[in-house]
Formats: C-alpha cells, sequence, structure tokens
C-alpha cells in the first residue's frame, strides 16, 4: 500500500463554490430564512429560528434566493417547506 504523503499533487478545484479568492469585504445584500407559524420543526430549533444568508451583489442574492425558494427535487409529493425567505440590507453581518 502506498502511502499518501508519497504524492506531490496539488488538489484540483472542481466545484463553483471553492473559494479562488479572498471573499468581499461588504455584503451588503441579504436573504433572511425564517419558519413559518406553526412549524413543527420550531420544537427542535426554537419559534424565532432564523438564517441570515449574505452576499456582495443584488444578482448573487437573487440566484441564490430563487434557488432556495425552488421545489426540492428530492421532495415528496405534496411536501410544502414551511420556511420564508426574505430579501433584506441591514448591512454587512457581524
Amino acid at each position: 500500500m502506498r502511502s499518501h504523503m508519497g504524492y506531490r499533487s496539488t488538489m484540483a478545484i472542481c466545484h463553483e463554490h471553492n473559494l479562488r479568492s479572498p471573499p468581499p469585504s461588504a455584503r451588503p445584500f441579504g436573504i433572511r430564512a425564517s419558519l413559518l407559524p406553526g412549524d413543527p420543526f420550531a420544537r427542535l430549533v426554537g419559534a424565532d429560528w432564523q438564517k441570515l444568508h449574505w452576499f456582495a451583489t443584488e444578482r448573487e442574492r437573487d440566484a441564490a434566493l430563487a434557488d432556495m425558494a425552488s421545489c426540492h427535487p428530492y421532495s415528496r409529493r405534496g411536501d410544502e417547506p414551511a420556511v420564508r425567505f426574505e430579501k433584506t440590507s441591514e448591512g454587512a453581518p457581524r
């Protein structure tokens, strides 16, 4: 068996989400994901759960929002996600 230490190749970047440069210093365009009232998932994460996602441009934010809000390809027929997505531009994340 050969040790992985003997290889001298660099890892290829094969996914677009891998960073090729430092992230932008300002990311003022956001998406707030929160639960709709009565969602049973709130028993696990709390009724006030929310997640903020930040982007450098409106275009990036709007593309991500369209993807997040689309029908999940692996959901069962009739499943309805109970997540609310809202555009926000409150400023850069802390």
